[in-house]
């Protein structure tokens, strides 16, 4: 399993990230505020072993400057990394 850190950070819009599954399992990205609460999921569905890429547009989904958790859980692994948002 692995999560790698959001490129680029800080943003103004879109960042990037990749995660690392090593067998075909249901996969959940979310992503929270600074309070804890989720703003949107980013992936909800049954994922391919190997590594995959995921984006947050902060644009789209209407983000305010702050700071920023995406959370991958999978089979009982979860991993977390944060990212900030600039205007």
């Amino acid at each position: 399993y692995g999560l790698s850190i959001a490129m680029p950070n800080p943003t103004s819009d879109v960042v990037n990230f990749t995660y690392t599954l090593p067998a075909t399992q249901n996969v959940r990205i979310s992503l929270t505020n600074v309070l804890g609460n989720e703003i949107a999921t980013i992936v909800n569905e049954r994922v391919d072993a190997g590594m995959h890429r995921a984006e947050i547009s902060a644009t789209a989904l209407n983000l305010a400057p702050g700071l920023y958790t995406y959370t991958i859980t999978s089979n009982g692994f979860m991993a977390a990394k944060q990212f900030i948002v600039v205007k």
